[in-house]
């Protein structure tokens, strides 16, 4: 239950739930929880499929968007079955300890799962589609990083080519760059 890991009326999962999810099972994810920007973790998520939903900073106002990526249920499941796929050894010792330590619960009758999950319950090495799957995303958002950013580049160059042409083109009565310009901007 994500009210075990940190107080809140809402039941999708905060990445300081999942930061906290993970030391309790003396895993680090804190730099990918706790160092990422909420906006980068909500892509992260939505790259990989895992429904989320926005939430309110702590302590925000009624006038304040909601920035926090939460993991819905269907999304954990998701979140949890890429990363068993691409590291069954690491993430398998995550739930076969998390189900020793927290009582689960089957959402139909209520009564708690068996505490021993073995490992033979998982894959024994990373699956080969998952594998290629991730690295084809990750290449694929890779490329279009490159491109967003040589595209921000030509935009700033033509910005700094306009200027230059536009400063040409309105030179003071002493024939000097017309310093004008940033208050005609502010008065229009």
């Amino acid at each position: 239950r994500s009210s075990d890991l940190e107080p809140s009326d809402n039941p999708d999962l905060t990445p300081a739930q999942l930061a906290s999810f993970y030391r309790e099972l003396h895993g680090n994810y804190d730099q990918l929880f706790l160092g990422t920007p909420s906006e980068s973790i909500a892509f992260i998520y939505k790259s990989l499929g895992c429904l989320h939903s926005l939430q309110p900073l702590p302590h925000s106002t009624a006038f304040t968007d909601p920035t926090v990526p939460a993991l819905k249920t269907e999304g954990w499941i998701m979140w949890q079955t890429i990363q068993l796929l691409l590291g069954p050894e690491e993430h398998s010792g995550f739930l076969m300890e998390a189900v020793q330590k927290w009582d689960v619960k089957d959402p139909t009758t209520g009564e708690a799962y068996p505490k021993i999950l073995p490992r033979r319950c998982f894959p024994m090495e990373p699956d080969k589609h998952m594998v290629a799957w991730y690295e084809g995303v990750s290449e694929r958002l890779r490329r279009e990083a490159e491109e967003e950013e040589r595209q921000r580049e030509i935009e700033a160059h033509q910005a700094d080519v306009r200027r230059i042409l536009d400063r040409k083109r309105d030179p003071d009565e002493d024939g000097s760059i017309d310093s004008r310009g940033p208050a005609r901007a502010y008065f229009s």
